[in-house]
């Protein structure tokens, strides 16, 4: 049966000048009319420059002829994809190169095996047997640096049979080898003729084609001889090795017991379907194998890649874990306040005010407003319990000759520890007597205790001195007073924002009248705790209808919440409010996260682009070998995100390190959900930053890889 047949085939190349500005151009075939019959065993002669490796590559589907007509099997190759002419080369052809072209840093039986991989048919077993019958049962083990030129020769025939070829193309296959070699080499080539393998050898050496049956001299890109060798038997008997390194029990199918040409035309589109042969885990298992070889070939370039990547995913993490916390303890703090409270206080965004001039008693809340609602909440059980808070600032308390600055200091009613739910740890809090009566008596958090009672005596009973500064006719009055401490408030630790066990609270009248220098009707906010959180809207709308009675705003003018001059809040809202506030932090947070992360995979685009320039001649290797443009690709974009998925592992262990040991002072939750999408982030970074490298080695010409320096 006819392999090949080849018409009027021209290849023309275009030299460019070395200043760019003109062109030559070279023929180095000049319409070669050939046939190769199954069984052949050819030798191509001629000179150097004569373009009998450029017809090898043509014949050997690797290059395209720029015209002419070429009959693979009696397929027109002109017709056919790139990925038809993958299915041909790893079906039906073996190479051995003249400069072996085995992968440097990979064993024998690896480069043995490699066109099997293609095939989907991965059998080290079989690399091995192959390995056996050129004499390399020792070898097994060994990469090409540890071989000999015969032995990488050898080698290269067990890899050109592994793929049970219908015919071997060997270029100049003793170019590099001794006359011993030399002489075993063209030993297996006769005796894989003999048992039904065709053979086409391109040689310089007339010594050597004298072991070919059929001779065809080249020369200057056209035939000028095509002839029978009469001294075939005798030549190859006499140099026949009897060494049992050459018993090849090897035998080649014939092409027309296993082709089906039709057939094998609708089998292609199953075969190139890219998503089913990615699901085959011999395939996947070898990408990942190759990935890592090369990867830990150059360690260094590899860690600062994956530097970089880590470096992009700790920062989300840490970031997002920073901004979760500030969510979580603005959230908490809030909802230690009492989700079911009510808070009144004066609107400052209030264009005008609806019961006079800005500066009337109106636009404050005050006393009245507080006695108020005290005779409401007499008509209306839902609500609990009522508490005005007056807040000061610059208050400083001292204990024989200790002082510490006071964060909060706060005047508020004796319900206040019904509305706060607060809690005293030693002590009592102050009666409603000792609020009416304006007594000095004050509640201290365990921070401020711990710096003033630095021999740490119980504080109940004992009497402290609380300082704070007042502007009376634009003066700045230094006023001090004592207090006695009833009790020491519980421990609640910090949220990162702020100390909550930072302050002191003293009865409200105290604060207004005879500490913080008022008098007068303001209040700062009024307090109000319903009876559970379903009684909040009515409880809202019926103290919202007494406040605005008092300032003669009618009912209608409620619905304008931003006109009036009171804010009636419940801490759900407020809730929300800081909620989305955190939730904008945390993604400015993110997408400044997310830029380290975009400058980390710009440094796995830069690694992979220079692993496809040093690799280039092994991807011409592979697509020679029958790799199709999916599976270099696929090669490529593997190596891309074991880079990244190292990284996001790397980086997800230091951002989760990172945000525990922020958590020591500052609240960081990390959330698992957080650590998946790093690590699915990093994966994406993968593929998204090494598609582009991998696509430009996927186009790659074998050949003009292979020639590739």
């Amino acid at each position: 049966m006819r392999i090949l047949e080849l018409k009027d085939i021209k290849k023309r190349y275009i030299i460019r000048s070395k200043d760019k500005n003109s062109y030559t151009t070279v023929e180095a075939l000049n319409g070669v009319d050939l046939n190769i019959e199954e069984g052949e065993y050819i030798a191509i002669i001629g000179p150097s420059g004569s373009g009998k490796s450029t017809l090898m590559q043509i014949m050997g589907l690797l290059d395209q002829p720029t015209s002419g007509k070429l009959l693979f099997l009696g397929e027109d190759i002109s017709q056919v994809s790139d990925d038809r002419l993958c299915w041909y080369r790893k079906n039906y052809i073996g190479f051995v190169f003249q400069f072996f072209n085995l992968l440097a840093r990979t064993t024998t039986v690896d480069n043995v095996n490699l066109p099997l991989i293609y095939q989907r048919k991965s059998s080290l077993d079989k690399a091995k047997s192959l390995l056996k019958l050129v004499g390399l049962e020792n070898r097994f083990n060994h990469v090409p640096s540890q071989l000999s030129g015969g032995q990488q020769q050898r080698v290269s025939i067990a890899r050109a049979l592994v793929n049970d070829p219908a015919i071997i193309f060997a270029d100049e296959p003793t170019g590099n080898i001794n006359q011993e070699q030399s002489r075993e080499v063209m030993n297996y080539f006769y005796k894989l003729n003999q048992q039904g393998t065709s053979i086409v050898l391109v040689t310089h050496d007339p010594r050597v084609a004298k072991h070919a049956k059929r001779i065809i001299t080249i020369v200057d890109g056209k035939i000028v001889s095509d002839r029978l060798n009469p001294d075939f038997d005798t030549v190859n008997n006499q140099d026949l090795v009897t060494s049992s390194n050459i018993d090849l029990n090897f035998k080649s199918l014939s092409i027309s017991s296993r082709l089906d040409l039709s057939k094998n035309k609708k089998k292609t589109k199953s075969e190139t379907s890219y998503l089913k042969s990615l699901i085959n885990p011999t395939f996947l298992k070898e990408n990942i194998k190759v990935a890592l070889k090369a990867l830990f070939t150059n360690k260094f370039r590899t860690s600062l890649s994956i530097l970089g990547i880590s470096m992009g995913i700790s920062a989300v993490v840490t970031m997002v874990a920073l901004g979760e916390g500030a969510r979580q303890s603005i959230k908490a703090q809030w909802e230690s306040l009492g989700t079911n409270v009510v808070q009144i206080r004066r609107n400052f965004r209030a264009s005008s005010n609806k019961g006079g001039a800005s500066n009337s008693k109106y636009s404050f809340i005050s006393e009245e407003d507080l006695k108020d609602l005290q005779k409401l909440q007499q008509k209306l059980p839902q609500i609990e319990a009522i508490s005005p808070e007056l807040s000061g600032s610059g208050v400083i308390a001292s204990y024989q000759g200790n002082s510490w600055s006071v964060s909060s200091f706060t005047g508020v009613g004796e319900d206040y520890k019904r509305v706060r739910d607060t809690k005293v740890e030693s002590g009592r809090f102050f009666t409603q007597k000792e609020e009416q009566e304006r007594q000095r008596v004050c509640l201290i958090g365990r921070t401020v205790y711990e710096n003033i009672f630095k021999n740490r005596i119980n504080p109940v009973g004992k009497y402290i001195y609380l300082t704070v500064n007042i502007q009376k006719k634009k003066k700045t009055i230094r006023f001090s007073s004592k207090f006695k401490v009833v009790g020491l408030l519980s421990y609640q630790g910090s949220d990162g924002w702020q100390d909550k066990d930072d302050r002191v609270l003293i009865p409200y009248t105290t604060a207004k009248y005879r500490f913080l220098g008022g008098g007068g009707q303001k209040l700062g906010t009024i307090s109000l705790k319903t009876r559970s959180q379903e009684d909040l809207e009515l409880v809202k709308n019926r103290v919202a209808l007494q406040l605005a009675t008092r300032r003669n705003i009618s009912p209608s003018m409620l619905k304008d919440e931003k006109e009036l001059p009171f804010r009636i809040q419940d801490m759900t809202q407020m809730i929300e409010r800081f909620s989305s506030s955190t939730n904008t932090m945390s993604t400015l947070l993110g997408i400044v996260a997310l830029i380290s992360l975009f400058v980390g995979g710009i440094g796995i685009m830069n690694i992979m682009l220079v692993s496809v320039k040093e690799r280039t001649r092994e991807i011409g290797l592979r697509k020679a070998l029958g790799a199709r443009r999916q599976d270099i690709l696929f090669q490529f974009i593997v190596e891309s995100i074991i880079v990244s998925l190292l990284g996001g592992i790397v980086g997800t262990c230091i951002g989760v390190g990172v945000s525990l040991f922020v958590s020591l002072w500052w609240l960081a939750v990390v959330s698992w959900w957080i650590v998946g999408i790093s690590i699915l982030f990093s994966l994406f970074t993968a593929v998204l930053f090494g598609y582009w490298p991998a696509k430009q080695a996927s186009r790659l010409s074998p050949i003009e890889a292979l020639r590739y320096e």
